[in-house]
């Protein structure tokens, strides 16, 4: 079998150097591409690449070739650019072993790669491969947010190209994240399409950051109401509502703001800081009954044991507003009951020796924990957390990941050798009957000329693959040495993010608490003069008795759907009273009114 293989390359001897002329000819242009590692993905790269690369590259797009061949046909590549290639093909063969890896999924390796890549280059032609190692690098970011893309890399690569809306938005978004100063920030939004829906989201960022509540309001609101948004952009839906409810709420604009909070889906990771902040709209709006309403929704069902203490002092404020003091009495006992153990546990913990969060929240998860269930499921629910625990399982699932692959290029390996040596024998045996049957200064018949062609190809991508071999292990093993510390950092940022969480949940109880004990003084004071008042007409409750509700236009009231407030806590006694979720709540103060009025008419009478 040896001398049949050694047979085919002899023959290939005699033209190796015009094949590598041939790959080494091309002259200086421009790379174009489109779409970066998705499924549309293109490019035209002119004569910067051989004729024979560019189609085992497109080959390789499209799916007609393995990512393991793309993987070892960009190192050969790689390997003739380097001994004398140009500039421009090492760099392209750098982008595709990138890509190779992207198409395996291997997203932390080609996230390596595409880093380099993305570094400012003085050659000006190879601008698009920069630009879309950094594209790539958004695609990954989408898929792995905890692999973000580099702090600085070649920006100008980006500009006036329609399809980098996301990569630019997602470094905006990171630089934003990072604490980046406006300027920087500022510079990273020109780069976007001007009043593309990536920009109005970006700009009402900014200007949110700038405390600019009302051109923020107004830039999202430009967000929505975009023709188009990419896929991509779904994704922040929710967080641009809330974003722009918050600043109508700064902006005095508290029914703007109440439509934004309404408008966060019911699936959202944002829909319990959505619901708190609605209560807040219509307390400051005075549609109390709805404020009451959406602080009970807070307590009941899955946003049970959510971390909102906030939801029983606006429920006591609006209950108060109503003249329904022992209910709004109730609620702030409810809050002390409720908060308790959570305020207890964060403050032994702040007083330390702080013992390690991230098991703990890995025991919650597991159903093992003491850690009160609303602070630990704060801590589930941070983007922070998720991001960095999605990377800490993909690298515990490294090995078994990378060993499938290994078996998987294997097997395809073993398959092209049967293949080329099952061609390799019937070639031989028809060469040899053609040999027999041409005559004296005859050439060979075209299909043999063709086969041969055939083989020498399949000769020399079974040869690149074979030797891809040894690098695949080299990379896989440098990656391996490296997740014990990444492993480690991860962890630590979990941590860091957890102690921070706590900080700010203990700060917030304590500043309700203390503002509890204000609204306590208010409650006691207007239930002295309610109880004076009714005192001084006795027959307040009788003449009252079924006058109902103030009457709301139906679009005043979220319709969360009915629930009973008996469901929520047997020991909170003023859900009970408060009847359904709804609100459906006397107005007392109103009530008043009403009464002095039925008794000045029976007076005229």
């Amino acid at each position: 079998m040896k001398w049949m293989i050694a047979t085919l390359c002899f023959f290939l001897v005699f033209r190796a150097l015009a094949v590598y002329a041939a790959v080494h000819a091309a002259t200086a242009a421009q790379f174009k591409m489109s779409h970066a590692c998705k499924s549309d993905e293109s490019w035209i790269l002119a004569n910067n690449v051989s004729k024979s690369w560019a189609e085992e590259f497109n080959n390789f797009l499209a799916g007609k070739t393995s990512p393991f061949r793309g993987f070892a046909e960009a190192l050969a590549m790689r390997r003739l650019s380097t001994s004398g290639g140009s500039t421009a093909e090492k760099i392209f063969s750098e982008y595709w072993i990138s890509r190779a890896l992207f198409q395996m999924k291997q997203y932390a390796l080609a996230h390596q790669g595409f880093s380099a890549l993305a570094k400012p280059r003085e050659d000006s032609k190879t601008g698009a491969i920069e630009g879309a190692a950094i594209q790539c690098l958004a695609e990954i970011q989408k898929l792995h947010p905890s692999l973000e893309m580099p702090k600085t890399f070649a920006l100008d690569s980006l500009r006036n190209n329609p399809d980098a809306g996301d990569a630019i938005l997602l470094h905006f978004l990171n630089r934003m994240a990072s604490g980046a100063a406006p300027l920087e920030s500022e510079a990273v939004l020109q780069a976007l399409p001007r009043h593309s829906s990536h920009y109005w989201l970006a700009k009402g960022i900014l200007e949110s950051r700038r405390h600019d509540y009302a051109a923020a309001a107004e830039s999202l609101d430009k967000f929505f109401g975009a023709k188009t948004r990419s896929g991509f952009l779904s994704r922040f839906e929710d967080a641009a509502h809330l974003l722009a409810g918050r600043a109508n709420y700064s902006a005095a604009r508290f029914d703007a703001a109440a439509a934004n909070f309404h408008s966060v889906s019911k699936r959202s990771n944002d829909l319990a800081d959505a619901m708190s902040a609605l209560s807040w709209s219509h307390l400051m709006a005075a549609r109390f009954e709805e404020a009451v309403g959406a602080a009970i929704h807070l307590r009941a069902g899955g946003l049970k044991n959510t971390f909102t203490p906030e939801a029983s002092m606006v429920a006591a404020m609006a209950l108060g507003e109503l003249c329904q003091y022992p209910a709004s009495l109730e609620a702030l006992r409810s809050f002390r009951v409720r908060y308790a153990p959570a305020y207890l546990w964060l403050k032994s913990w702040s007083a330390g020796p702080r013992t390690s969060l991230y098991p703990m929240l890995v025991g919650f998860l597991k159903g093992v924990s003491g850690v009160p269930p609303q602070i630990a499921g704060e801590w589930a629910r941070t983007p922070h957390f998720l991001a960095r625990q999605e990377e800490l399982n993909a690298l515990v699932n490294f090995d078994v990941a990378a060993s499938a692959l290994s078996r998987a290029a294997s097997g395809e390996q073993r398959q092209a050798r049967s293949v080329l040596i099952a061609g390799l024998r019937d070639f031989i045996r028809r060469y040899k009957s053609a040999k027999a049957a041409k005559k004296t200064g005859e050439r060979f018949s075209a299909s043999i000329l063709a086969e041969f062609e055939r083989l020498k190809s399949g000769l020399t991508h079974y040869r690149r693959f074979a030797e891809a071999g040894g690098a695949w292990k080299r990379v896989i093993a440098k990656y391996r040495a490296k997740i014990p510390a990444r492993r480690a950092q991860l962890a630590a940022d979990i941590e860091a993010e957890l102690s921070r969480r706590n900080a700010t949940m203990l700060a917030l109880l304590e500043e309700v608490s203390e503002n509890n004990q204000l609204i306590e003084t208010e409650i006691f004071n207007g239930a002295s003069e309610d109880l004076i008042w009714k005192n001084a007409h006795p027959d307040f409750a009788n003449v009252t008795e079924g006058l109902g509700k103030n009457d709301r236009a139906p679009a005043a009231t979220w319709n969360w759907g009915k629930t009973r407030a008996a469901t929520i806590d047997d020991d909170e006694l003023w859900e009970d009273e408060l009847g359904f979720a709804k609100a459906d709540v006397t107005d007392n103060c109103a009530n008043k009114d009403k009464y002095l009025k039925i008794k000045m008419r029976s007076a005229r009478r």
